[in-house]
């Protein structure tokens, strides 16, 4: 798969395209339908159209939150026997396009096929429909892809995500909910209650709602059990922003600067203000034995 990335104008393919186009985030069980359906075709090339930034970030800034960082998604993407996958530059240049300007652009590129939903939207105010498109390529309208009745989506997985049901979630993704973040500099608070945790820098992924959760820690290609705080430090040294903390079991070593690959597993509870520190302490050692227990009683299923 040749991975294109560039402002719309200096894209050019030679070749005929089947075409898909979206935000593809987190490459879901509908994305996924999209792109094999793409896939299905042997008379042209095999094209999947993206963009980046995501066009969320760039209108609604700080309160987008995404499934996956484009690396991610070029890497789930590449698991497809696609030819292309274009990258767009989320630019003014690009979202002030009229429909027809866009529709210029399909085929200034050689697209003859696309294949998308059915409440597909394009160009400036997402002004394009489907039936513009039909009148310049043969399109495919796919059905939904749904589970219990529900059509997946990114925002329904989002939804899942929010309120920590991982299993669910990662039915819809078809993988685990992941997500990386580097150790950073903290206040070492934790230290001094004998739970020493590394502060992660997460970027803009999504969070699960505010508390104790079990995860899987993959560090230098070895796998640890995890304690993750997300949430405020409301007991000790309250924080105004939101902190991303993990105490790795079984570890002692310094990883300032290292990335960690953190895998949810299990919610544990809620955030919560202690009265005391002892009450702090006896509940995080509670939360670890729960923590080990957990982790060994699922990697004996495996």
């Amino acid at each position: 798969m040749k991975v294109i990335k560039n402002d719309y104008q200096n894209i050019n393919i030679e070749e005929n395209l089947t075409l898909t186009i979206g935000n593809f985030d987190g490459v879901h069980l509908g994305h996924q339908a999209l792109i094999k359906e793409v896939c299905s075709f042997s008379d042209t090339k095999r094209a999947l159209m993206t963009f980046y930034p995501h066009p969320h970030q760039v209108f609604k800034a700080n309160s987008y939150y995404e499934l996956a960082t484009l690396e991610e998604k070029i890497a789930s993407i590449a698991a497809f026997d696609l030819d292309y996958l274009l990258i767009v530059n989320f630019k003014e240049n690009f979202y002030q396009l009229d429909k027809n300007e866009f529709i210029l652009f399909l085929k200034k590129i050689n697209v003859v096929r696309l294949v998308i939903g059915r409440d597909f939207r394009f160009a400036k105010g997402a002004l394009g429909t489907v039936s513009d498109l039909k009148e310049h390529f043969d399109v495919i309208i796919m059905e939904d892809v749904k589970s219990n009745h529900q059509r997946v989506s990114t925002s329904a997985i989002k939804t899942l995500i929010k309120a920590a049901k991982f299993e669910e979630a990662a039915a819809l993704l078809t993988r685990p909910y992941q997500i990386k973040g580097k150790v950073v500099e903290g206040n070492k608070v934790g230290r001094t209650l004998g739970v020493p945790t590394a502060n992660l820098e997460v970027g803009a992924y999504l969070l699960p709602r505010n508390g104790v959760y079990l995860v899987e820690v993959l560090l230098d290609n070895k796998i640890y059990a995890g304690a993750l705080n997300i949430g405020y430090n409301p007991s000790i040294n309250q924080s105004k922003t939101k902190k991303v903390e993990v105490h790795i079991l079984d570890f002692d070593a310094n990883i300032y600067g290292k990335d960690l690959l953190l895998t949810f597993l299990n919610f544990l509870r809620p955030e919560k203000k202690f009265s005391t520190k002892e009450e702090l302490i006896q509940q995080m050692m509670a939360d670890l034995r729960k923590c080990q227990k957990l982790f060994l009683e699922s990697h004996n299923k495996l």
